[in-house]
């Protein structure tokens, strides 16, 4: 059986392309980094998160050597692996099927959209600099207490080097940006222009966004259903360089035929990795929801 018109790189280019129409977390990371990735343990190192000192000129001119703003501590470990197998009945039919193609191609985006979504969300909940309690007794959220919890958020991030010409992110949970709605009324009637995917609309200098992706857990940290009594919910406040998300450039697409049965395989395998590097830019609003009165 032959594979020559098996075309690896449509797949590869299609699959990230469509990825990104759909991730929110990965979308807001910062994804600028040095080095290819190859392989699982690979390390690569972020840029554009450092800047040179500002400091005073002597009267003598002598000034010191320059320095380096290669900062070794933001090197990011690639320790994601994840493959993709399935069968078809003939790849050079489904090649030439638009619709065939876009449909395998479309399922199989939103399903890496949420799991890349979701590893992001895991590493920002594990390291921020600041955590908002809003699930303690008594501090539950609701619409009219949320307005606090955000500012007290946003305070701590402004505090910092953080500048107005510096996007801030909200990215809650569906339940969370309900109680949302209910406090601000023109939060969901974004601009027509705007395209980023969840994105919701601006609030007091930062911009809304709503994911499914956010982690829900049990009062013990156990994963937990969304609406379910109890349940908690990470939401992040962050900048576009708290956390960094690097990725291979292309998935390794390969043909094969199946051993048992009929048909054909396509198989292939992606590499990324996240880092919190900025923690003073990252804030976690635990929310457990409040009875509304």
């Amino acid at each position: 059986m032959s594979f020559a018109n098996f075309k690896p790189e449509v797949w590869s280019s299609q699959l990230l392309l469509d990825r990104d129409v759909k991730v929110v977390g990965v979308q807001n990371s910062w994804r600028l980094f040095e080095g290819e990735i190859k392989d699982f343990g690979d390390r690569v190192h972020i840029q554009g998160l450092t800047g040179a000192t500002i400091k005073d000129l002597p009267s003598s001119g002598a000034i010191d050597d320059p320095e380096s703003i290669e900062d070794q501590s933001l090197e990011l470990f690639i320790d994601q692996k994840k493959y993709i197998n399935f069968r078809v009945d003939d790849i050079d039919t489904v090649q030439s099927n638009a619709d065939m193609m876009r449909a395998i191609i479309g399922k199989t985006s939103n399903n890496l959209a949420v799991l890349q979504d979701r590893f992001v969300y895991s590493v920002a909940k594990a390291a921020p600099g600041l955590v908002v309690d809003a699930a303690a007794s008594g501090k539950e959220l609701t619409s009219k207490n949320i307005l606090g919890y955000l500012s007290d958020a946003l305070a701590f991030i402004r505090s910092g080097s953080v500048y107005d010409n510096g996007e801030i992110f909200l990215e809650v949970h569906p339940y969370v940006f309900q109680r949302l709605q209910l406090a601000f009324t023109m939060i969901g009637q974004q601009n027509a222009n705007e395209i980023k995917n969840g994105y919701r609309g601006p609030l007091f200098g930062c911009s809304v966004f709503e994911s499914n992706a956010i982690p829900v857990t049990d009062s013990e940290g156990n994963t937990a259903a969304a609406g379910s009594d109890g349940a908690i919910y990470w939401n992040f406040i962050r900048t576009g360089e708290a956390v960094a998300f690097a990725e291979q450039k292309s998935i390794n697409f390969r043909a094969y035929e199946i051993e048992k049965g009929f048909g054909e395989g396509i198989k292939g395998y992606t590499l990324y990795g996240a880092k919190a590097v900025k923690p003073s830019e990252l804030v976690c609003l635990k929310a457990k929801l409040g009875t509304e009165n």
